[in-house]
């Protein structure tokens, strides 16, 4: 980095040229390969978060810019503050750096809702962890969507099903912005379009399918085709794999919980904090209804989900979600417990068998 000119302070600072725009290069140097670092980041205060909020304000705005367009120059998607650039916050030249709760401080203003927000933090493994790894949007997710579904409709490729890993390795990518996405960033693009209604998103990981809709499905003015997703139901009927409803009878069908986890926004699963099993961190005296109780309301609500027809089942769909099936669990539990009352239990239960024993009869004398 090269020393600049003085400055008198870093309110005087300018962010010219170090914004980041797709269309308009930001390489300043002969060598297009090489971060161009601004002439402020040689101006030794730069280092330091200073006292005067106003100051403050314009140096957190200073280095916002930075970390985009670093970023963006080298299409990184995610910064992790156990191993963060090298380069980024420090300047040899001047030995100067950021601290790391400094750089903290950044990235929390980069994260506030009025910056866009230009980062979001990675939820942390362990819960109450402080969050160390965070997304960089050096584009906002709406605007990768866009990326993504134009780049979809330029190669011809609408109504197609495309999967994770072509969307992100695929040979038809290599050279684009986002290829090698993180692919739990990219989904979270995919996300955006799924509530736009201009793509599906079938099973799981990458060999999960994308397919992008065509103009002549978003404009339709039809009546639109009804499409239950799979439920919780259809995979206690056994219906559903990983990768959707099953078609074939050598598919094998998935477990509840793997439908149940497969869902977007579903938390990540850890063994040794597995969110299936919360209720064993209950409080002592507080209890969830019988596993056997909720699975025979189960399967009996999957029975009559799984007898009837579109038109006449419409309003089933939703009758027994997640709480609602606790819910009837308790209530259940409760009716039982007041028709039977404290011993009612008993009439189900095979007592004992009694054995009268009596005393031998006595001996006759034989004398």
């Amino acid at each position: 980095m090269a020393v600049p000119e003085a400055e008198s302070s870093l309110d005087a600072l300018s962010l010219s040229g170090t914004t980041y725009t797709p269309s308009t290069s930001t390489y300043t140097s002969t060598d297009p390969t090489k971060f161009a670092f601004p002439a402020y980041t040689s101006f030794p205060p730069f280092y330091t978060l200073q006292p005067n909020l106003t100051t403050r304000a314009r140096q957190l705005e200073l280095w916002s810019s930075l970390i985009t367009s670093y970023c963006a120059h080298h299409r990184l998607f995610k910064l992790s503050l156990s191993s963060p650039p090298s380069d980024l916050f420090n300047n040899t030249s001047i030995k100067r750096s950021l601290k790391l709760n400094d750089i903290r401080t950044a990235l929390e203003h980069m994260s506030q809702p009025s910056t866009g927000p230009l980062i979001e933090w990675i939820a942390p493994v362990s819960r109450g962890e402080q969050s160390n790894t965070c997304w960089v949007y050096w584009r906002s997710l709406g605007e990768w969507a866009d990326t993504i579904y134009n780049w979809v409709d330029e190669t011809g490729q609408k109504g197609a099903v495309l999967t994770v890993y072509e969307l992100r390795e695929g040979d038809a990518v290599k050279g684009k912005e986002w290829q090698d996405i993180d692919e739990a960033l990219l989904r979270k693009i995919l996300g955006v379009l799924v509530k736009r209604g201009k793509c599906q998103i079938f099973g799981q990981e990458e060999n999960a399918g994308v397919n992008t809709k065509r103009e002549a499905d978003l404009d339709s003015a039809s009546e639109p085709e009804i499409k239950a997703p799979a439920s919780l139901y259809d995979a206690v009927a056994g219906r559903v794999n990983r990768d959707g409803f099953i078609l074939s009878s050598d598919e094998k069908p998935a477990a509840p919980d793997e439908v149940l986890f497969s869902r977007a926004n579903a938390p990540i699963r850890y063994e040794e904090t597995d969110t299936y099993f919360a209720h064993r961190n209950l409080p002592a005296g507080v209890r969830l209804p019988g596993s056997d109780l909720l699975k025979t309301i189960h399967a009996y609500v999957s029975d009559f989900y799984g007898s009837g027809v579109v038109k006449d089942c419409e309003l089933d769909w939703g009758s027994m979600d997640e709480t609602a099936l606790m819910a009837m669990g308790i209530l259940l539990e409760e009716a039982a417990a007041s028709k039977l009352g404290k011993t009612g239990d008993l009439a189900f239960v095979e007592g004992e068998k009694m054995v009268r024993y009596t005393d031998p009869a006595p001996e006759s004398d034989a004398s």
